[in-house]
Order: structure tokens, then sequence, then C-alpha cells
């Protein structure tokens, strides 16, 4: 039987007290466990065992594949107000072993003395088996796998972050982006079919049991979308022939997407895709103004970004559209709000749809940077980006359908 048909929601298990006297609740999904201590710290896990995240003495620490441990503060009172850092290898390996104390403490009580029914208690034992087994060298060892399924993931938009990422292709065709700084490291590439279909199955074995944490199918890099309509037709079909698509599995596919490669953007062609299991391609509009992308360093204009997203619409396929907050300064800041509302209320966005407002991050030594300052424009402050976000946000119109779904995107908040 099916874990997610054995644990249809959620079990909770608890409270009760360990050896050391920490009240303890557990909650069992089909997709995860959560360990909670004294209504102080908790514990996450996948069903690998793998920690996901740990609040501990009032630190939020998240681990990525990749085996970094980073912390995320509130600094002050804005919505992209917090500090990150990585945990230095002496914290994480404290971390860890305040992990491996805990559970197997806990294990331990529940073996003792608390009687649950025997197919919780089975596999509660074996879950918390599991998040014992994983090591510090346990743990570098799986990042090294992960490495060497994938090349890294700079970024993903906010709602798949729990996607399960497929390197359809690498890098970014485009890639001059003046405040972008992702794909810099790489030249693009698109997998041939033989290696995508080994990069497929080296994902499902990588990921195993906690492939049930994953919502989506991302379809990566920067602009996967690009590729002819044979081609992603075909993609797709591979997709889904060698992943679990289903209600209570993977439920649909989504990429980023450009404006301007030059593609065949018909609705025949998104159709095709959506039938297939598109269903939200993300956009970097970044503005509505054509002169500021123009200083960005973007090809194309805010009319490619319309046909674009009304094809998508047309086809059933919903858009992720991606502003960024504070980009060109004092001396667009007008025209930034005015264009960007006017194209954004041109796309007639709805409830499938989404709208993140991004504060920009580009790096001091970007050529962005370096353009903002030979022109003399000055960067927004904080208290002038929030106005920005507001501004932008009372502004919007809902589509036919109704009122669009709006989100801040920090990308620093980003971790896979």
């Amino acid at each position: 039987m099916h874990d997610h048909l054995l644990f249809p929601t959620q079990i909770r298990i608890g409270p009760f007290k360990t050896a050391t006297d920490r009240l303890v609740r557990v909650a069992l999904r089909h997709d995860s466990t959560t360990i909670g201590l004294d209504d102080l710290d908790a514990f996450s896990f996948d069903r690998s065992g793998r920690l996901i995240r740990a609040f501990w003495n009032r630190q939020s620490v998240r681990r990525s594949l990749d085996n970094r441990f980073v912390e995320k503060r509130k600094t002050g009172p804005y919505p992209w107000s917090f500090a990150r850092r990585v945990l230095d290898p002496v914290e994480r390996l404290a971390l860890i072993a305040t992990v491996v104390r805990e559970i197997a403490t806990v294990r331990q009580t529940l073996q003792a003395a608390h009687h649950l029914p025997d197919a919780q208690a089975d596999d509660l034992h074996m879950r918390l088996t599991g998040v014992l087994s994983w090591t510090p060298e346990a743990l570098e060892a799986d990042a090294e796998r992960f490495r060497s399924v994938y090349r890294p993931i700079p970024i993903l938009p906010p709602d798949q972050y729990e996607a399960l990422v497929v390197q359809v292709t690498e890098g970014c065709a485009y890639n001059q982006c003046t405040f972008c700084r992702f794909y810099r490291d790489r030249t693009f590439r698109v997998k041939p079919p033989s290696e995508l279909k080994e990069h497929i199955r080296a994902v499902r074995e990588f990921f195993g049991p906690s492939l049930s944490l994953r919502r989506s199918v991302f379809l990566a890099d920067a602009n996967a979308l690009m590729l002819s309509p044979e081609r992603l037709v075909e993609t797709c079909d591979l997709v889904r022939r060698e992943l679990p698509f289903g209600p209570s599995r993977l439920r649909g596919i989504y990429s980023f997407i450009d404006a301007f490669n030059g593609v065949p953007k018909s609705v025949d062609h998104f159709r095709a895709l959506a039938d297939r299991g598109l269903r939200r391609a993300y956009l970097g509009l970044e503005t509505g103004c054509d002169e500021l992308l123009r200083f960005l360093g973007k090809p194309g204009s805010r009319t490619d970004a319309l046909a674009l997203t009304h094809a998508l619409q047309a086809a059933g396929v919903g858009v992720g559209i991606i502003v960024l907050l504070g980009v060109g300064g004092e001396s667009y800041y007008s025209r930034h709000v005015e264009e960007t509302l006017a194209t954004i209320n041109a796309m007639a966005l709805g409830p499938q749809d989404i709208l993140y407002l991004s504060p920009l991050a580009a790096d001091p030594d970007s050529p962005y940077r370096r353009q903002e300052r030979e022109a003399g424009i000055r960067p927004l402050e904080e208290e002038e980006m929030n106005r920005q976000l507001s501004a932008l946000r009372s502004g919007l119109r809902g589509g036919p359908a109704g009122r669009v779904k709006v989100a801040v995107y920090d990308i620093r908040d980003y971790l896979y």
C-alpha cells in the first residue's frame, strides 16, 4: 500500500515526555516527518530522513541538498528585511549532533513506553531510524551525489522551491542582462535526448523516497521553453513517462520563458504543451518601460511580453510575471511604476497567474551597477522601494476571472 493512502493527511502523535523531560509532538505526513520539542524547537525531515529545516535555540535553519545550512532572521520592517548566513563547519556539526541526540532520545522513549497502532509504530520507527542514519559523513556524501546529478541550480520561482528540477538545458541562451549573475559561470547547452533520459533517471534515483516531497516538475535552467515545439513535446512526454505524475504525486510542469528568443509561440504550440502538463510559465518582465528594458540589456519590448502572455493564457497555461522593485532608481521611479502597471493590467491576469515583485539585488560590481553609477542614477532607499511596492500593488486590476495573486520574491531566500 502507498504510504500516502496509509497517512492521507497527517497523523499526530503525542504529546509525551522523553527521559530528558522534553515534551514531544510528532507529525507524520506521507512526504515528511516533523518532531516538535517543548513547543519551542522543531526538526523537519524528508522521507529519506534528510534534515529539511530546524528551529533550534531561536534560530531558523534550512539545509540545502548540497549540504549548506543557512540561518535566516528578521532584521527590519520590510518584507525583504532579513539577514542570512551559512553556518560554518563547527556550527553545522553541532546542529547535526543535536538532531541525532534529540531524535535518538525520542526513539528510545517511544520504544520503551509509547503504544501506537502497529502500522504507525512501524512507520515511525523506520522514519526515526532513517533520520539517525544521516551522519555528517553521510550528508556530505549525499551532497556529492547531488552535485553529480545536477549543475548548480541558481534560482527558482518561490512557488517552485519544492519542485523536482529537471535540467533540460544548462545556462541561459541570452545571458546578457546587466543585473543578472545567475548563469555567468556556464555556457548554454541543450541536453541531447539520451543524456536527458539518463539525467531524469539519476534524479529519480537520487531523491528516492523523498521524491514524495516534490510537488511539480520544473524544467531548468533559465529558458528551457525556448526549444523547438517538437523538442518540447518530446521532452514533456519523456518527463511524464519517467516520473510519477498524479493527484497525490507530481502535479504539473513549470518553467521559465522569455519573450524575445524568436521561437514560435503560437496558441496551438502552448496548447500542445498544456495537454502534456505545462501549468505555468514564468516571464521576467522586469519593467513595462521599454527604455528601462534597454538599460537592463534586455531585448524585446512590453509588446512582446503582452503577446506571449496572451498566447499562454489562450492555451490555458498560467503565467508568473516577475517585476523588479527599485530598478532604474530615482530616475525611472515614476515611469517604472506607471508603465509597468499599464503593461500588467493589459495582461488581464487572473487567479491562475502570479505576479512577483522582486527587490533588485544586483551585485555592486555588476554591469547594471556600473551603468547606474555612470548615468548618475541614485538607487532607491528601502523606504522608497517599499512605497514603490505599495504603488504597484494598489494600481493592479484583476482580469475577468478575478484578482491576481501578488507576492514579494526575494531571490536571497532561494535554497534548493
